[in-house]
């Protein structure tokens, strides 16, 4: 414990001597040498390894304050670094001390950064060394702290001895690794590398290069990129300094062996540098240093540095200068160092690169590249093809590209020949020969004779060996010329050499192999520009012409498109002829070419380049020239391209024009075509003629024109006209020729128009034209014969066509109109196709081939002109069974097809489309009822387009209700032959799984027939035109009876739904029980409500309709739809059989009451309504009363949903009406309201839980309520506040468990005032009102409500001995009638709430009087309030409260008798009226003056007199209302009030004095009610007799001459009006004076003033100030007449007002108020008077300032208060006047100087005296420094001359501060800054502050200095203040540093001149003992120097 003790004392003792020398260290200003002595004992100690740890942390403490504090020497530094460290030495690795550690570290860092140190000691270094967590500790600090000073001098250190010590190369070693460092690597390397310039010894050899070898390779590392520069630098400036480098070079090689680091001696660089250096040569010695080194060789280098060497001789590779690229390529590990792809691409770019300077460079340059490119080759082919031998692809295409022998670069070509015969590749295996050719040539430029011959063997050869590999190598080329251009060539040339060869085994494939490749070259060189165009005699030799090299070599585009063209001419011109005859036996493969070449010719923009090829192709097509051309022109329009269309066209017209000039030799080449053949071209031609591209069309009537021109043109005329053709595709040659001739007249039409073609056949073959461009004399040009012919010729061989060309034809025929003939020549085709639909499409047979796009169409157009032949020809339908409508129903089977099966749905609907009713009409009845059978199955089909066009075609036919009611009697039928549900359920099953289909002659198949019945109703659901509808009723109900009962269809639907079989949507919705239900419904709905007006029918429809069955499906109907589908049809057999719906309505209603009326949806609220319109009239006329009616909807509204309740109550409340059935709903709801919360509130409560808090029934009423006019539910709102209160109504009404209850009766009645509150507060009820055509009526009932509620509120407020209102009602019931009272004022006009409140103040009771009375006066402030804000004024406009604004007649005469009411009620006596009633009557007319005494002036002037006389009733309350009443009528009526003033005035002056006679508290005030019961005081009567004084004076001031001396002294001398200004007493009575002094003219009011000021002075500083006040607004106001007469008059009145300072009499305790408001008025006064006026006036009180007064019976000169007044007021005027009253300081200037010095001269007059008496004046005004202090008179005058002298030098704009003024002012204002304050000035009120006068007087000197404006005025001032800077007092030094401040900042650059002198004295302000003087100096320096910008501390 002892030693526990002894620690923690000697703790608190380091601490305190730790502390003790911090503070003194930094409170010290300098510290100098002798205090480092004093300190360093104690820190040195504190750092003995000995102490303890407190020690140590608080020498570091020290250390950190004194370093930042002093400069040490160096020595001092590096001893303390050693101290420091050594505190260190004994505990640095214990884990406590770990942070001790860190604050040493921190303490070294800064002593290192702010002292200057050239080295660290050893001694510190050896410990910090030999810490183990010393890096990581100096990494922490890293982040935080600048460390570069400190870990620069560590490294250092560590450098320098680590040669010697091995802690320190550990330690430096560990620092690399773990400090970040980057920016010291330089210094670091800089370092190590010059220890071996010759620091380092023999001896140290070893050890030294290891431990260098150690660092440099960690520095390699983590910092590579800053090793590398280090290095670069190191050597760059050893070569500077011509220093030996070779043992640095020597080092770094030994370090960096087989790294890029490693230096070279020709870049003095490491590698990695060198390989980027800008010159080529130091990159090529580099690139060989890699070599030499042995880099590439070691087997030792990572990952990185591989691809660091990698990356670097690849850019090499690519280096600009060809030199560095030939040392890349002479490395023998190239290959093996560099990757594959990478440096294949490299090497491809050589070859490239040097190609193409051996073509364009110079001839040096060529050299170099040939040398380059002829080493990359055998590079390629030596090295690298050894390193990868499975790159002999990519090499092989490298020798390719470079093989063909050119004039400029044969060199390079001769030496890429001999290593292709060098290497294995299938391509140069006959080479052999142009090897040996080139061994025999020369080293000089051969001739060109020799190109040609070498390469043409090459070529042969090539071609050779690729006919013999063309799978292998043919891909190969395609892909090199892909990648190298200039290879193009060559294949090119190689491939017309190889299909001139014509070996026919190899053409084929060979032709298969190239021709995309030739497609897709030509695509991307077609055009006609870049080619030349070669005579087709030229093209097989073209490649042997001389100059062609030459241009390959030139890479000329043209050269290329030529080869390409002789490529295409040499493969058609040698396709071998057996070949051709191959493939007209099925070759398809060998025709696809042709057409791809067509093809491929036709698109190309150079085709007329290729005329003779597209010849050639046309002649040795392997089909004849007609088929193969059509081929192209009759396939739809987006199936071939446009181009290819017009060409193949053009290409049949080139043959036409061609075939007669041909001879027998090419026409054999035509593949023997002839004139019939050529015939036959005349329909493919028709196709085209119908195209909708006009090319298209214009090139076909081209080839129509050559086509007629041929036969033209024949020799004979047999082969003209001939014999008849021997088969029907052919034509007699008259027929054909006239028909050309008819087609070439109309050519521009068929080129305009693509539908020509129709309208052209069909004036042809019909009788007369059909179309505006056809001639009219064309349809007689051919006779039957030739229009048959014609016809026969086109149909026959567009059968023979490709379908789209079939079913073009085919509809231009049909458009004809000769169908007959179409018919018979297709039906075998129409029969066909639909087979084939059948087969497949429907599912019959899938091994048939699907239907194309063109075949559905042809189908179509197949099946619409066989409709239209049935449609022509009615007795088709006799032919057959089915009538010749088999195609038909085959058509209209869709059963198994998709919606997205064209083939299945088009022709269906086509056939829907096209079913009209002609074609319906037309067939047997039979035909009809299957007809319309197949069309309902349609229409039930989930297909939605064969549904609608199905439904389509139902709309158009006529059907009778026979056909109809055949089907529904199948359907029953069919029902009752179904004996055994299951066994049918599983045939039909089985027959669905054999995908077999009902046939179309009978009903469909059992499992459809729900589907159909469905169906079958829907159509008759919209079918409103059915004929014969009656027909169809039984047949309905039967079924509806078969849906009801529990039979057959019943059994089939639930087996349908238990087995889950498929259907459809249509169908599933059509099978289910319901739907048949509803739509049987529907449609018998729809079938009574067409019979309303067959009246002689009711008979035969009683019979036919079964209202007993409707009735039973209703109440059996399980859902609601079902159910309100059977109530709309019982609405219509009310309407239509009235007499049987009666004997049902009890059910109905019983079934409607639990089902269909709280149904959430809109249809069974159109259904309830309509029933209730059939029903309750009905009922009405049994039961006369309908509030049982209503109870039963009212009761069933609960489980209604809540947005059907109000149209179900609306429609009702229309059926029963409004008017009277309205109220009645209203109060059931709220009575149902009430008595649920009353329930629920009560169970709650025995349950203990919360009651619901729901009024939904509210809500409900709201809404209700807002569907009617006012006309309605406001009458409705003054019946239900009457039926609430009626206690015997209620209680027959109310639930049996609330009876007796009176909580439920007024409960009931708030609910039903509440509610007629929130209602009325509609927004849209007042405008409803304002335009109400029946507004009085309306005005009336809200009249009504008034009455009503305020009768209920007297009963509420009524005090009884039994309350009529429970106790916890009471408020509720109270706050509810009052808001619903202001609703309805809200809402009244003015003449019917006048009568309204009129009818109230004449009811006996006196509370309903008052309670009236209240309610006016609250009702009027509200709408005055509002119409008085300006803000509302137009708003209000459009408000129902814009009637109290203006009004009218009618209103006039309410408000008058509502007046005169109200002044009966004040003329009461007492014993009639209340005082309460009084006050409210009084407060009402105060209201009701304030606005409408303009519309009643005389009404209200009669009040006036009432009023007067209740003034002198006893009730204060009463008396104050009565003033309060009479101001307001004083304002309004103005003159009119003049008889009443004298008995105002005296009770006015009377009754104050008497409230204001006794002390004015509180306490002592009697207290009275006002109108509305609230405390009053008497600050409340005198707030009435003010507003009283108000009125008169504002209205009445001319009249109040006789009183005002009373009306003045009252509001003067009575303290209650003047002594507290805050109160709202005093500010009312202010403002009345200052209202007087405005109003009343000054020959009146200055009389009285005066005669009360006497009181005043004698009341207090309050009056007085009051009586100046108003003289200063009366000396504002007086006009020009005035102030002459009254000037003088008011100026001796303040003139005597100022002597009361000097006088100073007792009751004056504020002389400074006083004073300030006599000035004011003064000041006020002067603003009046002209200068001639005025100096008058300045002289009488400058002599009265100065004037001599008796004090105590003695003499004295300037009395000292006189002055104080008189200064404070020349201040106040001059800040009015300014530079207007500058002038006038020159009769100031002896008293000004006078003041200032103390009176120590006398009567200086400063314009009569010489310089030389001005001198010797200033040299007495200052003397020494005062010795005493001011008085505090003496202080406050001084203070107010240097305050207006700052004005008079701030407004002198006039000159008025010359030179001689400054100097006589100068002393006297600077010797201010020496005097003394008073003692205890700041405590003393009426004086000014210290601060106030610095800053005044501070501000003086400055201005002065401004307005001289001269530097010769500035320096006398700058010097006096500058003396006054030696002065022993504080003050005033700081004073005058604030002046110079002053002017520094004012003058700026004006300054500088001063500078000179005020520096010294700057200097000594410096060093003054004062810190806010130096404080201040030194601010003031640092601005001038910013200012001079220089330092000044030398001038110091």
């Amino acid at each position: 414990m002892p030693v526990i003790k002894s620690r923690a004392c000697l703790k608190s003792s380091i601490s305190f001597c730790v502390a003790v020398i911090i503070e003194t260290l930094g409170a010290v200003t300098t510290v100098d040498t002798d205090l480092v002595n004093k300190v360093l004992p104690f820190i040195l100690y504190c750092f003995d390894p000995l102490v303890g740890q407190d020690y140590k942390v608080g020498g570091l403490m020290i250390v950190g304050t004194l370093v930042g504090r002093t400069t040490l020497s160096e020595k001092l530094v590096q001893k303390l670094i050693c101290s420091v460290a050594r505190g260190l030495q004994k505990d640095a690795d214990k884990l406590e001390y770990v942070s001790l550690l860190q604050m040493t570290l921190m303490a070294l860092i800064k002593l290192t950064q702010v002292q200057t140190i050239k080295f660290f000691p050893w001694k510190a270094l050896e410990v910090l060394s030999n810490i183990s967590d010393f890096p990581v500790i100096l990494l922490e600090l890293s982040k935080t702290f600048h460390t570069e000073k400190f870990l620069s001098l560590i490294l250092d250190g560590l450098i320098y001895h680590s040669f010697s010590h091995k802690s320190c190369q550990n330690a430096f070693i560990t620092i690399i690794d773990t400090v970040p460092m980057k920016s010291h690597i330089v210094q670091v390397v800089s370092k190590i590398l010059g220890l071996w310039t010759g620091k380092v010894t023999q001896h140290d050899i070893p050890e030294a290069r290891t431990w260098t070898r150690q660092v440099l390779l960690e520095v390699e590392k983590h910092y590579p990129d800053e090793l590398d520069k280090a290095v670069c630098g190191f050597l760059e400036e050893t070569n500077k300094q011509s220093l030996s480098a070779a043992p640095v070079f020597e080092i770094l090689r030994t370090v960096f062996n087989g790294s890029l680091h490693a230096p070279i001696e020709e870049s003095n660089a490491s590698l990695c540098v060198s390989l980027e250096h800008p010159k080529a040569e130091i990159r090529a010695a580099a690139v060989s240093s890699l070599a030499t080194f042995g880099i590439l060789e070691t087997t030792t280098c990572d990952m990185k540095t591989m691809i660091n060497i990698q990356e670097a001789l690849l850019r090499r590779l690519h280096d600009d200068d060809l030199s560095v690229v030939l040392a890349v390529l002479s490395l023998d590990s190239l290959a093996r160092v560099v990757d594959t792809t990478p440096l294949l691409k490299a090497l491809s770019n050589i070859l490239s690169r040097c190609y193409s300077i051996m073509r364009t460079g110079s001839k040096g340059l060529k050299e170099q590249a040939y040398g380059v490119a002829n080493l990359c080759l055998e590079f390629i082919v030596s090295n690298f093809l050894a390193q990868n031998p499975d790159c002999l692809k990519e090499v092989a295409t490298l020798i390719f590209s470079n093989i063909l022998i050119l004039p400029k670069t044969w060199k390079l070509n001769q030496k890429a020949l001999q290593l292709a015969g060098t290497i294995s590749w299938p391509l140069f295996n006959y080479l052999s020969h142009a090897l040996e050719l080139m061994v025999n040539a020369q080293n000089e430029k051969p001739a060109e004779d020799w190109y040609m011959s070498i390469n043409m063997k090459i070529i042969r050869a090539l071609s050779d060996a690729l006919i013999e590999n063309v799978e292998t190598c043919l891909p190969w080329l395609v892909e090199c010329c892909r990648e190298f251009g200039r290879a193009k060539s060559l294949l090119y040339l190689i491939l017309i050499h190889s299909f001139m060869q014509q070996r026919e085994a190899e053409f084929w494939p060979l032709l298969k192999g190239c021709l995309p490749f030739l497609k897709q070259e030509w695509s991307d060189m077609d055009g006609e520009e870049t080619v030349i165009q070669i005579k087709p005699k030229e093209m097989e030799t073209f490649f042997c012409q001389p100059n062609l090299y030459k241009h390959i070599e030139s890479e000329n585009q043209a050269v290329r498109g030529n080869l390409l063209i002789a490529i295409f001419w040499s493969l058609l011109k040698n396709i071998p002829t057996n070949s051709v005859e191959d493939s007209n036996n099925g070759n398809g493969d060998k025709m696809s070419v042709f057409e791809d070449l067509f093809v491929l010719f036709s698109m190309s923009s150079s085709k007329k380049l290729l005329k003779e090829h597209i010849h050639l192709i046309v002649t040795h097509s392997t089909l004849p020239a007609v088929p193969f051309l059509s081929k192209f022109f009759m396939e739809e329009g987006s199936a071939v391209p446009v181009k290819v269309q017009v060409e193949s066209l053009n290409a049949l017209t080139s043959l036409c024009l061609a075939l007669p000039r041909a001879e027998s030799s090419e026409r054999n080449g035509m593949q023997g075509i002839n004139a019939m053949q050529l015939q036959l071209a005349l329909p493919c031609i028709l196709v085209a003629l119908s195209s909708a591209v006009q090319a298209v069309r214009r090139a076909a009537t081209e080839c129509i024109q050559a086509l007629y021109d041929f036969f033209q043109g024949m020799e004979t005329s047999s082969q003209k006209n001939g014999t008849e053709p021997l088969h029907e595709r052919y034509i007699p040659m008259d027929v054909f020729e006239e028909f050309m001739e008819s087609i070439l007249q109309l050519k521009e039409v068929f080129d305009s128009d693509g539908n020509f073609l129709s309208p052209f056949l069909s004036s042809i073959l019909n009788s007369s034209s059909m179309h505006i461009s056809v001639p009219d004399n064309l349809c007689k040009r051919f006779d039957e014969r030739k229009k048959e012919a014609i016809l026969l010729f086109i149909l026959t061989n567009a059968l023979e066509f490709p379908t789209y060309a079939k079913y073009t034809l085919l509809s231009v025929i049909q458009e004809t109109g000769h169908v007959a003939k179409q018919v018979a020549e297709t039906k075998t085709l129409l029969s066909d196709l639909l087979l084939r639909r059948k087969c497949f499409h429907l599912r019959y047979d899938l091994s048939q081939e699907k239907m194309s796009h063109d075949e559905v169409q042809l189908l179509c157009v197949l099946l619409k002109t066989y409709m239209l032949h049935i449609d022509s020809s009615p007795n088709s339908a006799k032919e057959s069974n089915m009538g010749g409508l088999e195609p038909i129903f085959e058509a209209l089977f869709v059963e198994g097809i998709s919606a997205e099966d064209p083939a299945g749905i088009k022709p269906c609907i086509l056939v829907l489309e096209n079913i009209s009713l002609s074609f319906y009409d037309s067939q047997t009845v039979t035909l009809q009822d299957q007809l319309f059978q197949r069309l309902i199955i349609l229409y039930s089909s989930d297909i939605g387009v064969i549904r609608n066009a199905a439904s389509d075609a139902l709309r158009r036919i006529s059907v009778n209700g026979i056909t109809v009611a055949k089907q529904f009697d199948s359907i029953i039928a069919h029902f009752h032959r179904i004996e055994n549900p299951a066994k049918k359920l599983k045939k039909r099953k089985l027959e669905k799984c054999s995908h077999e289909r009902p046939s179309h002659g009978g009903l469909p198949e059992e499992g459809w027939h729900l589907s159909f019945a469905g169906a079958l109703l829907e159509f008759l659901v919209w079918k409103k035109d059915l004929n014969n509808r009656l027909a169809v009723i039984e047949p309905l109900f039967r079924l509806l009876d078969k849906t009801i009962e529990d039979g057959p269809l019943i059994s089939r639907v639930h087996e349908q739904q238990e087995t889950g079989l498929p259907d459809n949507a249509h169908g599933s919705r059509s099978n289910s029980k319901c739907y048949l239900q509803q739509v049987l419904l529907t449609v018998l709905e729809n079938i009574s409500n067409s019979l309303l007006t067959e009246s002689d029918l009711k008979e035969i429809l009683c019979k036919k309709f079964n209202v007993d069955l409707v009735v039973q499906c209703i109440n059996i109907a399980k859902d609601s739809t079902t159910r309100n589908h059977a109530l709309s049809l019982l609405t219509a057999l009310g309407r239509l059989l009235p007499d049987q719906v009666l004997d049902h309505v009890i059910d109905i209603f019983t079934i409607m009451g639990k089902s269909t009326i709280i149904q959430d949806d809109r249809h069974s609220q159109k259904v309830s309504e309509q029933l209730i319109s059939a029903v309750v009239p009905c009922w009405l006329m049994t039961t006369k009363d309908p509030k049982k009616l209503l109870k039963v909807f009212v009761n069933a509204l609960p489980q209604m949903s809540q947005h059907r309740r109000l149209a179900i109550m609306k429609h009702l409340l229309g059926v029963v009406g409004e008017e009277t059935s309205l109220p009645v709903l209203l109060l059931l709801l709220i009575e149902m309201m009430v008595s649920r919360t009353l329930i629920s509130t009560q169970k709650a409560q025995n349950l203990g839980g919360m009651p619901l808090d729901s009024k939904w029934e509210i809500e409900f009423s709201v809404q209700l309520s807002g569907q009617y006019t006012s006309r309605v539910w406001l009458p409705a709102l003054v019946k239900l506040l009457q039926g609430a209160g009626t206690d015997a109504y209620i209680l027959d009404l109310h639930q049996p468990e609330c009876k007796g209850d009176d909580s439920f009766l007024w409960t009931l009645q708030i609910e039903a005032t509440c509610f007629i509150t929130n209602y009325l507060r509609n927004s849209e009820l007042a405008f409803e009102v304002e335009i109400a055509h029946d507004q009085a009526a309306l005005q009336e009932a809200l009249g009504a409500l008034m009455e009503q509620v305020v009768l209920q509120l007297q009963i509420i407020d009524r005090k009884t001995k039994k309350p009529i209102v429970p106790s916890g009602l009471k408020n509720d019931a109270r706050e509810a009638a009052y808001c619903l009272l202001n609703t309805i004022t809200k809402l009244m006009a003015p003449s019917a709430y006048s009568k309204g409140i009129t009818s109230l103040l004449k009811h006996s009771d006196a509370n309903v009087c008052e309670k009236a009375l209240r309610l006016l006066c609250k009702n009027l402030k509200d709408k005055v309030g509002l119409i008085q804000q300006p803000r509302m004024k137009k708003k209000m406009a459009t408000l129902p409260n814009s009637q109290w604004h203006s009004l009218g007649k009618e209103s006039d005469d309410a408000f008058k008798e509502m007046i005169m009411e109200i002044v009966e009620l004040l003329k009461r006596s007492p014993e009639d009226s209340s005082v309460r009633t009084k006050i409210a009557a009084i407060a009402t007319l105060d209201v009701l003056a304030k606005k409408f005494v303009g519309n009643f002036p005389s009404t209200f002037s009669d009040c006036l007199s009432p009023v007067v006389a209740n003034l002198t009733a006893n009730d204060v309350a009463l008396s104050s209302g009565c003033l309060h009443c009479i101001a307001s009528l004083v304002t309004e009526l103005g003159p009119q009030a003049l008889a009443h003033l004298p008995h105002i005035i005296k009770y006015i002056l009377k009754k104050t004095s008497q409230v204001c006679s006794s002390s004015y508290k509180e306490a002592t005030v009697s207290k009275m009610m006002d109108f509305e019961g609230n405390t009053t005081s008497g600050g409340a009567f005198l707030i009435s007799v003010l507003s009283v004084l108000e009125a008169i004076v504002q209205k009445l001031g001319g009249f109040l001459n006789p009183y005002l001396e009373e009306i003045v002294g009252l509001l003067v001398l009575q303290s209650q009006f003047t002594t507290d200004s805050g109160s709202t007493v005093c500010t009312k009575a202010a403002s009345i004076r200052i209202l007087m002094s405005e109003k009343i003219s000054v020959r009146l009011l200055l009389d009285p003033i005066v005669r009360v000021y006497g009181k005043a002075v004698e009341n207090g500083e309050a009056s007085v100030s009051a009586i100046f006040e108003m003289l200063a607004v009366v000396a504002s106001k007086m006009d020009r007449p005035s102030v002459v007469t009254y000037h003088a008059k008011i100026f001796e009145s303040c003139l005597i007002a100022l002597d009361l300072r000097r006088q100073h009499p007792e009751s004056i305790k504020n002389m400074g108020k006083v004073e300030a408001s006599v000035i004011n008025a003064l000041v006020a006064l002067i603003m009046k008077l002209s200068e001639a006026t005025f100096k008058p006036l300045f002289v009488r009180s400058l002599d009265w300032a100065e004037s001599e007064v008796e004090s105590d019976g003695t003499s004295s000169s300037r009395n000292i208060q006189r002055n104080i007044s008189f200064y404070n007021f020349i201040d106040n005027l001059t800040g009015k006047l300014r530079s207007v009253f500058v002038p006038y300081f020159q009769y100031l200037m002896d008293g000004c100087v006078h003041h200032l010095t103390g009176g120590q001269d006398h009567e200086v007059n400063v314009q009569a005296k010489h310089k030389k008496k001005k001198s010797k004046l200033t040299e007495k005004v200052v003397g020494s420094e005062t010795k005493e202090p001011l008085t505090e008179s003496e202080w406050n005058l001084r203070m107010l001359v240097i305050s207006s002298l700052h004005k008079c030098f701030l407004y002198d704009t006039v000159g008025f501060l010359d030179s001689s003024k400054f100097q006589i002012l100068l002393k006297p204002i600077v010797s201010q800054l020496v005097v003394d304050p008073p003692k205890s000035v700041e405590q003393l009120e009426d004086v000014p502050s210290i601060q106030q006068v610095d800053d005044i007087l501070v501000s003086c000197l400055g201005q002065m200095a401004l307005t001289a404006g001269t530097d010769l005025l500035w320096k006398p001032l700058n010097h006096e203040v500058l003396m006054q800077t030696r002065s022993e007092k504080v003050r005033a030094r700081i004073l005058s540093l604030r002046v110079v401040k002053y002017l520094l900042e004012h003058l700026k650059e004006e300054y500088l001149v001063l500078l000179p002198e005020t520096i010294p004295f700057l200097g000594e302000l410096l060093e003054d003992s004062e810190l806010g003087v130096v404080a201040q100096a030194q601010e003031i320096l640092k601005s001038m120097e910013d200012l001079s910008g220089e330092s000044l501390s030398q001038y110091l």
